[in-house]
């Protein structure tokens, strides 16, 4: 009976393994989603350090994305590798700007600048996650 139970269990787990993500990659994803919702929260209570520190946690977080790997088998000559860097890269560069923006008072473009973050994120999960 135990052997019968081991092999289902065993079994059932090959069977489902071919979905697991690398843990790390949704780690990361998850901070970064906490982190976003930090920007957005001290766009509400009006207060530039809980931006200033959403912001830090990003550009933190940013580090991480060029090592993922994505999958397209739409576009054989699509560089996961290039673009997630490119787009790590920008966004912690938009990260600054909104910032900035924030700090001088230029409240409508530091949201603006979060929307393009935000559009950036979606983006690339429409490749990723194929929405």
């Amino acid at each position: 009976m135990k052997k019968i139970l081991l092999m289902s269990i065993v079994a059932g787990g090959l069977l489902f393994a071919e979905g697991v993500v690398n843990r790390e990659n949704i780690k990361v994803m998850q901070d970064l989603e906490t982190s976003i919702a930090v920007i957005q929260k001290g766009f509400f209570y009006n207060n530039e350090g809980i931006v200033a520190n959403g912001v830090n946690d990003v550009k933190a977080l940013m580090k991480n994305i060029d090592a993922f790997k994505i999958q397209n088998e739409d576009d054989l000559k699509f560089d996961s590798h290039k673009y997630a860097k490119d787009e790590s890269e920008s966004i912690s560069l938009l990260a600054d700007t909104l910032l900035t923006q924030f700090k001088d008072g230029k409240k409508d473009d530091s949201t603006r600048t979060y929307s393009t973050i935000l559009n950036k994120c979606i983006a690339c999960h429409k490749i990723i996650r194929k929405w």
